[in-house]
C-alpha cells in the first residue's frame, strides 16, 4: 500500500514530503526537549518553595525560642526589681528608724547635760 502510494507521487512531492517528515520529527524532538526543561524548572520551583517552607518554619522556632527566652528573662528582671523594690523599702525604713533614734539619742543628751548643769 505504501509503494503504491509513493509509486503515485512524483519526485517534488516526495521530496517535500520528506522533508516535512524531517520538520515534524524535529520539532517533536524540540517539543521534548522543552518539556524536558519544563520538568527540570518545576522540579526547581518545588525545592525552592520546599526550602523557603523549611526557611520559614526555621524563623518560626527561633522566633519562639526568643520569645520564650524573652519571657523567662522578663521573669528574671520582674523578680530581681520586685526584690530590689523590697530591699529599697527596707533601707527608707532603717533609714527612718535611724534618723528616729538619732533624735533619741539627741533628745536623751539634752535631758543628760540639763541634768549635769
Amino acid at each position: 500500500m505504501l509503494t503504491d502510494f509513493l509509486m503515485l507521487l512524483d519526485e517534488y512531492s516526495l521530496v517535500i514530503i520528506v522533508v516535512l517528515f524531517i520538520i515534524v520529527l524535529a520539532l517533536v524532538a524540540k517539543i521534548k526537549q522543552l518539556n524536558s526543561r519544563l520538568l527540570q524548572i518545576q522540579a526547581s520551583m518545588e525545592t525552592k518553595k520546599a526550602k523557603r517552607a523549611e526557611a520559614g518554619l526555621v524563623k518560626k522556632d527561633i522566633d519562639e525560642k526568643v520569645a520564650e527566652s524573652n519571657s523567662r528573662w522578663q521573669k528574671k528582671f520582674n523578680k530581681t526589681k520586685a526584690q530590689l523594690d523590697v530591699a529599697e523599702q527596707k533601707a527608707q525604713k532603717q533609714e527612718k528608724d535611724l534618723a528616729k533614734a538619732h533624735k533619741q539619742i539627741e533628745y536623751y543628751k539634752s535631758i543628760i547635760e540639763d541634768m549635769e548643769k
